[in-house]
């Protein structure tokens, strides 16, 4: 038994110097060979490398912010604006494996590559995606051709087009829609927007414009005639617009104007355009004295007044220096126009309100500028009050409210669209007001007991005149009394004419006789005989009364 168990024990000796033996030449022949010439060993966990990639355009432009993709691992690596972009700590590919590693941007066709990762080393990819193709030929109006550029200034993209026969070609050009400008020393650029499908073509022709004189001029104010600055002068040239602006003197100058006869037209915010024709350029000249006198679009300040929730009638807004000011109306408002462009002060002024003064308001050549402004009454006491029509209960509108015993001079104010009225800063007092519109009875009222620190307030009422009963018909007033006694007189005239009338069919032999020319009696004889006629016939008539008798 115990020489069975020493050889069991002896074995197992002989078997663990064997391992560590193995063990110790697999490490010598790692540390003296190179990862590519390693063979592959069954169960080996690999290593990591690393990987670095490039993405670029089939125009060789590395393409930044691209996204790259490792199938059968997780995550996503974006490009830097060299286009390149490193992965590290990729597993080394197993023996006979390769990797599929991808590329895409937005508006470019997607690319991949298959690679292998070694361990500790870097592997170089480069992916291409490929954009559009943009294309043509640039001549100019004679159908010569020349050295142009294209461009694309958005994406900072551009081609030269061939001396010998104006083509061109643009690649690597993402999808969608871009400006493209053809440009040439001596020519009018132009520009056009065209669609490029992802991946696909277009075609894009340019016939430019050459450049050989030059129109020039100033722009003034008609009304002030001072020169306007900034001011967009345009002459349309086949169908490229030329623009520039006027300097602070007003003047302007457009060169490189193709030889021929314009329209050239300036334009300014605030200022009716105005449009010269029949501007004539020749090669090599300045075309001068092309001047413009612009109109002022109407310019205006308007706004509100009120004094709390109060719409405030009869407020003189006054623009400081000038002869522009305003009333503000039964709504509370005002509008101020045909102003001039310029910085004002602004005063506002009401019998019983503090004036206000609003310095420094900007007011812009042909538009419309709001101030609304909100007075404050002065200190003392305050008299309000509303009118209605006394049939309706219907607020009454610009009703003249007096306080006329108010010293040294009665104090006025109209009822706003509200019916309201208001009267602040008074002394103690007993005070006695009057109302007064057009066609309504005056009202007076007195013995009003005004305190300071607390507000009255009186509902009061107008009679129309027509309930006054001044006419000689009851209920109406004279006026509609001679209009009522008009229409009754039209009337019995009327009746009298047509009872006449009837009176005459009635009893034809008291009518006039009505005779025609056409049975006048013929002359001689024939009326010598008619008359003997009717000679007999009253003859007849008197016998026959006799007989009667």
């Amino acid at each position: 038994m115990a020489r069975r168990f020493h050889s069991a024990c002896g074995f197992c000796v002989l078997v663990i110097v064997l391992f560590a033996l193995s063990s110790f030449a697999y490490s010598i022949g790692r540390d003296t060979t190179t990862a590519e010439d390693s063979p592959a060993v069954v169960l080996q966990t690999p290593g990591t490398g690393t990987v670095n990639v490039t993405v670029r355009d089939d125009a060789e432009r590395p393409l930044q912010d691209a996204a790259v993709t490792i199938a059968g691992l997780p995550g996503e690596w974006r490009t830097k604006a060299d286009g390149n972009v490193t992965i590290p700590d990729v597993p080394a590919n197993a023996t006979g494996v390769s990797y599929s590693i991808a590329g895409n941007k937005t508006h470019y066709e997607n690319g991949s590559e298959l690679i292998v990762v070694h361990e500790n080393r870097t592997t170089n990819v480069t992916i291409e995606l490929r954009g559009g193709i943009i294309t043509g030929i640039v001549t100019d109006s004679s159908s010569r051709h020349f050295n142009a550029t294209i461009s694309i200034a958005a994406l900072s993209l551009s081609a030269k087009a061939s001396d010998l026969d104006g083509s061109y070609e643009m690649r690597g050009v993402p999808g969608g829609t871009h400006s493209v400008t053809a440009a040439a020393t001596g020519y009018v650029s132009q520009t056009k927007d065209i669609y490029l499908p992802v991946g696909d073509f277009v075609l894009l022709n340019f016939i430019l414009l050459s450049q050989n004189g030059s129109i020039s001029g100033h722009v003034f104010n008609a009304l002030s005639e001072v020169p306007v600055a900034n001011t967009s002068v345009s002459v349309l040239i086949g169908s490229v617009t030329l623009s520039v602006a006027t300097d602070g003197g007003g003047g302007y100058n457009i060169t490189s104007v193709p030889e021929g006869t314009y329209s050239v037209t300036a334009s300014k915010q605030g200022f009716f355009p105005e449009t010269v024709t029949n501007i004539e350029v020749t090669r090599g000249n300045r075309t001068e004295g092309v001047d413009f006198h612009l109109q002022e679009r109407p310019t205006t300040l308007a706004g509100v007044v009120r004094s709390g929730t109060l719409l405030v009638v009869g407020v003189n807004v006054t623009m400081e220096g000038t002869t522009y000011y305003n009333i503000s109306g039964s709504d509370g408002s005002y509008i101020i126009s045909n102003l001039t462009a310029g910085t004002y002060t602004v005063v506002v002024i009401k019998a019983g309100y503090a004036t206000q003064t609003i310095p420094d308001l900007v007011i812009i050549s042909g538009t419309e500028t709001v101030l609304n402004i909100d007075l404050v009454g002065l200190p003392g006491a305050i008299l309000r009050g509303v009118v209605y029509l006394s049939d309706s209960q219907q607020p009454l509108t610009n009703v003249q409210v007096t306080i006329i015993d108010l010293r040294p001079q009665p104090r006025s104010t109209s009822t706003n669209i509200n019916g309201e009225f208001e009267f602040t800063g008074l002394l103690a007092g007993n005070y006695t007001i009057r109302l007064e519109k057009t066609g309504y009875r005056p009202l007076e009222i007195g013995k009003i007991d005004v305190v300071v620190g607390d507000p009255v307030m009186l509902n009061l009422e107008l009679v129309p005149l027509r309930e006054g009963f001044e006419g000689f018909i009851f209920g109406f007033d004279m006026a509609h009394s001679m209009m009522i006694l008009a229409l009754f007189l039209t009337i019995v005239i009327l009746a009298v004419a047509v009872y006449l009338r009837m009176r005459s069919f009635q009893t034809p032999g008291s009518a006039p006789a009505v005779y025609d020319e056409a049975d006048e009696e013929p002359a001689g004889g024939e009326v010598e005989g008619s008359a003997r006629e009717v000679t007999n016939s009253k003859s007849a008539e008197s016998e026959i009364d006799k007989k009667h008798d």
